[in-house]
């Protein structure tokens, strides 16, 4: 976890504590946090509902940033559950279920000349798993802050996944070729995944859509195209 990007922030930061100067570290995927109070705790948890549900980030945990200045304030060790509980117990989806996080959330122990932090790397979760909401609310990354989303935004969502939903859930139909679909209804099909997801082509003919179709498990292996 330890990439190249996480340790030159860590130190800049050690650099501007020691140099007493100030090297803005904070970016759209990047937050400090200081908690040594409990509303930083919530703080820490909106911030990572906001890069669950948009690009991932990274938190530095035991680093207090103001007025364009950095103090050193540690992790307390006696709070590790708290990190752990982090995969299960915060974050929900529509169905009010806790969601595991254990492949999107990571942590680690950092050392500078100071003391110890604690750095968080989340990565995002995928699309049809968003949105995530914390104590009630959806947030996302905008720039630097924890945006909630707006209401619209959510519904869109939620229309998007039960349309993807339905394409999954359509029966087999025994026998029949892949000259039996309709281009326009798989150009269609494309249009919703460009709406969140990926950038997939339109397709000019059946000939050109059946890599897609197999990707997408909408046409066997086996089938042949005449």
């Amino acid at each position: 976890m330890k990439s190249e990007f996480i340790r030159n922030t860590i130190a800049a930061i050690q650099k501007s504590i020691q140099s007493n100067s100030f090297i803005d570290v904070e970016k759209s995927n990047i937050e400090l946090k200081d908690l040594s109070t409990n509303g930083e705790w919530k703080s820490l948890n909106e911030t990572i509902c906001a890069f669950l549900n948009t690009d991932g980030g990274i938190i530095i945990c035991g680093i207090k940033e103001r007025d364009k200045k950095y103090s050193y304030t540690g992790f307390n060790r006696n709070n590790e559950s708290k990190l752990i509980d982090l995969h299960t117990k915060y974050f929900q989806d529509d169905f009010d279920k806790f969601i595991d996080l254990s492949e999107n959330i990571f942590f680690e122990y950092m050392s500078l000349t100071v003391g110890e932090v604690v750095v968080i790397v989340v990565y995002p979760v995928s699309d049809d798993k968003k949105y995530l909401r914390f104590d009630g609310k959806y947030y996302e990354r905008k720039l630097t802050q924890d945006r909630i989303i707006p209401p619209s935004k959510i519904l869109h969502q939620k229309e998007y996944k039960a349309e993807v939903e339905y394409a999954k859930e359509l029966t087999k139909v025994d026998g029949a070729t892949i000259n039996d679909l309709s281009i326009d209804k798989v150009n269609h099909y494309v249009h919703l995944l460009n709406r969140e997801i990926r950038n997939e082509t339109l397709k000019a003919d059946l000939t050109q859509a059946k890599a897609f179709l197999i990707k997408q498990h909408f046409l066997s292996t086996r089938q042949k195209l005449y």
